[in-house]
């Protein structure tokens, strides 16, 4: 049986002509969102296709169908350990095609986070050792300050935090590598973006984290010196020091990220004095 996502389709998708498109589609819409997902990453690995617009748009379309999965499950279209079993099997090759591809590295790395995210939501063992297999890879870029490795390392951050909190003293470890790189700079974002992600996991119980939802009550947070996010508020001072040197938009969101981590994780910044002080 021939496969119904062709490098014909793919243009067909992208055709400016609207009826074109939606047959097209329609088409696509037409299958299984399993058979979806295998489809896009055969044509990617099978295919070679080459052009960025046709590589760019497997990746989003990608992206979309994984987050689909979940929902499948929770609907009951889709068995759970056969939806586990899939997003397991993502991992090497989306981290493969992440590695090798010369576009879309952004989106791919998008991908291999909300395979983290679905499958966290499912089977945390899973995730975890999903999670420990990228961040091995990813782990000398990171350190190097590699700006699409640590962009893939903050979107798993935000996506999978507790399985990330598992694997706290790598991920603080290539922090302070990159920090004091020699590209450290470029990345300054990236690097508090990951701490506050961390902090504010740290701050929820693992059961307050369903779905994406914290039931944990924001006035029963309260400061605590030898709590987790005290230790990682401390991997902040030497970025703190490159703030003034970033653009202003880049300044302007740390320092939104740096204000929500202060709602949410006040211990980030308020658990050691030096911190505080450093920042304000």
């Amino acid at each position: 049986m021939g496969k119904t996502i062709t490098l014909d389709l793919l243009e067909a998708l992208l055709s400016p002509i609207a009826v074109s498109r939606q047959e097209a589609e329609c088409q696509f819409q037409s299958l299984p969102v399993v058979e979806r997902v295998k489809e896009l990453l055969s044509i990617l690995i099978e295919s070679g296709i080459k052009e960025e617009r046709h590589v760019t748009l497997v990746a989003v379309l990608l992206r979309r169908n994984i987050i689909l999965i979940t929902g499948n499950v929770l609907s009951k279209t889709l068995d759970q350990s056969t939806a586990e079993s899939l997003l397991e099997e993502l991992g090497a090759p989306l981290l493969e095609i992440f590695e090798a591809s010369n576009f879309a590295r952004r989106q791919f790395a998008h991908c291999l986070a909300e395979v983290c995210s679905s499958l966290s939501l499912l089977n945390q063992a899973r995730c975890n050792s999903v999670v420990r297999i990228i961040l091995e890879r990813i782990e000398p870029k990171c350190s190097a300050a590699d700006p699409i490795a640590l962009h893939c390392l903050a979107t798993m951050c935000e996506r999978c935090p507790v399985s990330m909190i598992c694997y706290l003293d790598s991920i603080l470890s290539l922090i302070a590598n990159a920090t004091i790189s020699p590209n450290g700079d470029s990345s300054t974002e990236l690097l508090v973006d990951v701490i506050v992600s961390l902090a504010i996991a740290s701050e929820r119980k693992e059961d307050d984290i369903d779905f994406g939802i914290n039931t944990k009550n924001l006035s029963d947070l309260k400061i605590d010196p030898q709590s987790q996010s005290t230790q990682m508020g401390k991997s902040l001072l030497p970025l703190f020091s490159k703030l003034e040197q970033l653009n202003e938009e880049k300044k302007i969101h740390c320092l939104q990220s740096l204000v929500y981590a202060a709602g949410t994780s006040p211990s980030l910044l308020a658990g050691d004095v030096t911190v505080f002080a450093s920042l304000v």
